[in-house]
């Protein structure tokens, strides 16, 4: 029984917060900022109707790094 209340809260944590952030790549003032490489949002891959991020790495780098905030 303890564990199934275990489990059951641990869910309703996961579940509570998921949506706390979710940033898009189509907002003018840009929740994210690339440090290393390339980043550009990219409307040939979708999700949910919405514009994937396309990450490139730079020349002089292993491979990109992209803050969100």
């Amino acid at each position: 029984m303890f564990r199934l209340l275990y489990c059951l809260s641990v869910a309703l944590a996961t579940h509570a917060a998921t949506p706390l952030f979710q940033t898009s790549f189509e907002n003018p003032d840009r929740g994210w900022t690339t440090l290393r490489g390339n980043a550009t949002p990219d409307s040939t891959v979708l999700h949910g109707d919405k514009k994937s991020l396309r990450l490139e790495p730079a020349e002089s780098a292993r491979g990109a790094v992209v803050r969100f905030a």
